[in-house]
C-alpha cells in the first residue's frame, strides 16, 4: 500500500525512514528552539493552509466577485485532501473558514478555527 501525498505517492518504506529521520534528527532541533509537536503538526500546517487558500487563491480570484472566491477557494481545499469521501465536509469546512475570513477581514481567525 502506498501513502498518497497531495502532490506524490511515497513508498512505505522511504516514507517510514522519512518519518524516523525527522524524529530523530530535526524534532529534537525545533524542540531545542522552542517549537513543540504540537506548533510542528498543528500550527504550522494550518496556517500554511490558510495562506494559501484564503490568501493567495481569494486574491487571485478577486475579480471573480465574492461568489467566485468562496467556490474556488472551498473547491480547491476540498479536492486538496484527497479524500473523496471526506469531500462535501471538507468542502463545508472551507465555506466555513471563508465566511470566517470575509466577515472578520483577517487571516488570524480562519487560521484560529483551523
Amino acid at each position: 500500500m502506498y501513502i498518497v501525498n497531495t502532490s506524490f505517492m511515497v513508498d512505505p518504506a522511504i516514507h517510514d525512514r522519512w518519518l524516523e529521520s525527522l524524529r530523530k534528527h530535526y524534532l529534537p532541533l525545533l524542540a531545542a528552539q522552542g517549537f513543540d509537536k504540537i506548533t510542528f503538526t498543528r500550527v504550522l500546517p494550518a496556517t500554511a493552509e490558510e495562506l494559501f487558500f484564503r490568501g493567495a487563491v481569494v486574491y487571485e480570484y478577486r475579480f471573480s466577485g465574492v461568489l467566485g472566491q468562496m467556490l474556488m477557494s472551498s473547491l480547491l481545499f476540498a479536492f486538496m485532501a484527497l479524500d473523496f469521501s471526506r469531500f462535501f465536509v471538507s468542502l463545508l469546512e472551507g465555506l466555513l473558514l471563508f465566511t470566517v475570513s470575509f466577515l472578520t477581514g483577517s487571516l488570524f481567525f480562519s487560521i484560529a478555527v483551523h
